[in-house]
């Protein structure tokens, strides 16, 4: 009911029990509702718009500044397919996702990878279609500067914008009516963060029937059915939200049967209990569905993104450091005889076993000799094996293991087995180790955890920094790993 120019939110209690007041009240506000895809298309033509009409602008300013003639329909069908681009990725990367409208960390880093798929896309496109000679490099390079920053300012303002009437309740995105048994305290964190999130609330309701026997329990159901009818009645109603617990499943049962006579649609929420096994993506099996309970660290998108950053930057090095690595292979040979190359069993993604490559910077032994991890002064070590080991050129042949695709530039670094297995029973989440493919530099690695490992005490600090890189992995935090250790790791003190 409607009080002074507030809602008064009530709960059924029981049978025996009369209408009484939640602890709280909440203000009736002038909700103005508007339909969700609605809000999503605006933004989508708004960032459409804004590729368009920058990539255009800039040709037209481009062309107007040299004196010559601009070509406009070549100009626009490159903004249409930028545009394209950037929506479409901006739909898959979930940038249209409302609840996030105010996280605006979010929201650039998604505009962002957006813009650079779009730049590559059309740039390779044009590459391949043997264009790029008709359009000027610094028109097409300044509209989409142009367009990036436009996007991005543009585009934040008007979320800031939508955030705020969410935020003052002038702008609802849809409305419920909420029903719930359980905690007090969890109920107004839930309609205050429904309420956030642009969701009116047309009513809430306690369904409390625990001391109820099954009669008892129907016509109290039954009640609250006819309390939400006759809501739907006198206010805009778009759906039902049942905060129950999962373990009830005679009420859950009861409540379905009930709940039938509503021309709305009914959600049951997650409980505290499942909500973990749930939150994750659903699939159907056999016609049954099954939720992802553990996802992969890294989603296909972004396996993707690292694997052509690996394949650009190996094929690369080892192009620029053909004679860097020629001439060192050159060296071990006439300095200790011997192969070139150390060849050793690690662990890769999800415990595969590969063949790392190193350059050879020990003596040779016998496959006999029992594993030893290398220490500082190690009699083992060669001459030049010492100064390969200080700078970390003998890890150089690796990146034969990444075009291969058993290694990454960047990851946790692989230890030999024998170590492996020591570890794994001693640290808890060791074997998380490989979640993603093991790099030739990592996270550990530019924080100074790299060499011997000579207690648990070091070997858990390295692999919490592991597990922190897996955990907030980015192409931005790869791209920053590799750059320290070009500035950190050669001159580190502690590899040996």
């Amino acid at each position: 009911m409607v009080c002074k120019g507030y809602l008064v939110v009530t709960y059924r209690v029981s049978e025996t029990t009369s209408e009484q007041q939640i602890s709280g009240i909440v203000a009736a506000r002038p909700w103005v509702r508007v339909s969700p895809i609605i809000i999503k298309a605006t933004v989508g033509s708004l960032d459409f718009a804004l590729v368009v009409l920058s990539l255009i602008g800039a040709d037209v300013v481009y062309h107007v500044i040299k004196g010559t003639e601009t070509r406009v329909a070549d100009a626009f069908v490159i903004s249409l397919l930028a545009g394209s681009l950037v929506v479409g990725t901006l739909t898959l990367k979930d940038g249209y996702n409302l609840v996030r409208l105010s996280d605006f960390k979010f929201q650039r880093r998604t505009a962002f990878i957006a813009w650079i798929v779009s730049f590559f896309v059309v740039g390779w496109i044009g590459f391949l279609t043997k264009s790029t000679a008709e359009f000027s490099r610094l028109a097409v390079t300044g509209g989409f500067l142009l367009g990036f920053f436009t996007i991005l300012t543009v585009r934040q303002a008007f979320l800031t914008y939508l955030s705020q009437l969410v935020a003052a309740g002038q702008l609802g995105l849809q409305s419920a009516y909420i029903v719930f048994a359980g905690d007090p305290v969890d109920r107004r964190q839930r309609i205050a963060q429904m309420m956030r999130e642009g969701t009116a609330i047309t009513g809430v309701s306690d369904l409390s029937v625990d001391e109820l026997d099954a009669s008892a329990r129907r016509s109290a159901i039954r009640s609250l059915v006819d309390d939400i009818r006759s809501t739907f009645g006198q206010r805009r109603c778009d759906a039902v939200y049942l905060f129950l617990p999962w373990s009830k499943l005679h009420l859950l049962d009861e409540m379905k049967r009930q709940f039938v006579r509503l021309p709305i649609p009914v959600y049951l929420l997650a409980d505290h209990s499942v909500d973990k096994f749930v939150a994750g993506g659903a699939i159907t099996i056999s016609a049954t569905p099954a939720f992802e309970i553990q996802r992969a660290p890294l989603s296909r998108f972004a396996r993707g993104l690292k694997r052509g950053l690996d394949l650009t930057g190996a094929v690369g090095l080892l192009l620029f450091l053909s004679p860097l690595l020629i001439m060192i292979g050159t060296l071990i040979r006439f300095t200790s005889g011997g192969p070139i190359l150390f060849r050793q069993t690690r662990r890769g993604f999800g415990g595969r076993h590969f063949e790392i490559l190193k350059f050879r910077t020990m003596a040779v032994q016998s496959p006999e000799v029992k594993f030893a991890q290398a220490t500082q002064n190690d009699p083992r070590v060669t001459p030049l094996g010492s100064v390969l080991r200080r700078t970390s050129i003998d890890e150089l042949p690796q990146l034969w293991n990444v075009i291969r695709g058993e290694m990454s530039l960047v990851g946790p670094r692989p230890h030999p087995i024998p170590l492996d297995n020591r570890y794994d029973e001693l640290i808890a989440d060791y074997a998380n180790r490989n979640h993603v493919k093991p790099g030739i530099t990592g996270w550990a690695q530019i924080n100074g955890y790299r060499g011997e490992t000579p207690n648990v005490a070091t070997m858990e600090a390295r692999v919490t920094y592991d597990l922190w890189y897996i955990n907030n992995w980015s192409i931005w935090l790869d791209l920053r790993i590799l750059v320290q250790t070009l500035m950190v790791v050669p001159f580190d003190s502690r590899a040996y």
